[in-house]
């Protein structure tokens, strides 16, 4: 219970989004200082050149590039580390076996310098599983960035070259989104299968093509729920 004097502390780190009600509303107002949601100026500044006549900027943030790991990975890590085990120690058993000239008897060389190219395809793949798919994605949330408008919302991502995706604000398409206690999130534009869901964001995002065409998403960022309520509110009004 607090005394007559006492003031409630608020945390630092929390975030409250005012009510939006665009009339009055500051989120694509020039000082965008002023709004808690708001991210670094130069996320915004990206955006700017993108947006048509008339649209306005509500949010830019970027995701927290050293999110790691989400639910799929408790499969997919014990399954990189088996894969990569016996993929790696083959590869270097018979690497070290043509290095030491201890070919089988009768063999051919060509049969020895095939067998290690096989193995060490395997062996790419397993690193990639284990370590390479981490490193692809730190690399390509870091050339990230997210926007909501009062028409859409937009993604700028790409591991070699910067893709403009955007999708326009339905009040009747399906929005998802899943929340962490600190209250970094992700929020999912439209449906998601399990066979595609189980590759999101975990560095083989390219596998999910195989059983459909995966949804625009914004992953990891800071406060999702304030940008959740946000994208509510913007969508009904569209």
């Amino acid at each position: 219970t607090l005394g007559s004097g006492a003031r409630p502390r608020r945390s630092p780190t929390s975030t409250t989004l005012a009510p939006c009600t665009h009339s009055s509303c500051r989120c694509g107002s020039p000082d965008m200082s002023s709004t808690p949601l708001l991210s670094h100026p130069d996320d915004t500044a990206r955006f700017r050149p993108r947006l048509a006549p008339g649209e306005r900027l509500l949010w830019a943030g970027r995701p927290q590039a050293w999110k790691l790991f989400v639910p799929g990975d408790w499969y997919l890590v014990p399954f990189s580390i088996f894969f990569g085990l016996f993929s790696v120690i083959p590869f270097a058993v018979e690497f070290g076996r043509l290095v030491s000239g201890a070919q089988d008897h009768g063999s051919p060389p060509f049969v020895s310098i095939f067998t290690l190219v096989i193995v060490g395809l395997f062996a790419v793949i397993g690193f990639y599983l284990m370590i390479g798919r981490l490193i692809v994605k730190v690399i390509t949330k870091k050339r990230t960035r997210y926007a909501v408008t009062d028409r859409r919302v937009l993604v700028l991502s790409g591991l070699f070259a910067v893709k403009d995706n955007s999708l326009f604000l339905d009040p009747l398409s399906l929005l998802g989104k899943r929340v962490r206690r600190n209250g970094t999130g992700s929020i999912l534009f439209g449906d998601v299968s399990a066979a595609v869901g189980m590759y999101l964001n975990t560095g083989l995002d390219f596998a999910s093509a195989f059983f459909g065409p995966p949804p625009l998403a914004f992953y990891d960022i800071p406060h999702a729920d304030d940008v959740f309520r946000l994208i509510s509110r913007t969508r009904l009004d569209v």
